[in-house]
């Protein structure tokens, strides 16, 4: 297994928050308002064998 680090920022205004959020009434995983899905979304595109498994780490900081 390889291992990548994508390093980005980003203007929030088109997204609600970095973590995908799952809607536990339809069970439904993807999330394209979050940046998370977002990547995910674009990783899956990409047909690797195996589905790509996506950690976040964040910092919000006022500049």
């Amino acid at each position: 297994m390889n291992r990548y680090l994508i390093n980005l920022s980003y203007i929030g205004t088109r997204f609600r928050g970095i973590q995908r959020k799952i809607d536990k009434t339809v069970g439904q995983f993807k999330d394209p308002y979050t940046v998370q899905g977002v990547i995910e979304e674009a990783l899956l595109k990409l047909r690797f064998v195996n589905e790509p498994l996506l950690k976040l780490s964040s910092r919000c900081g006022a500049w």
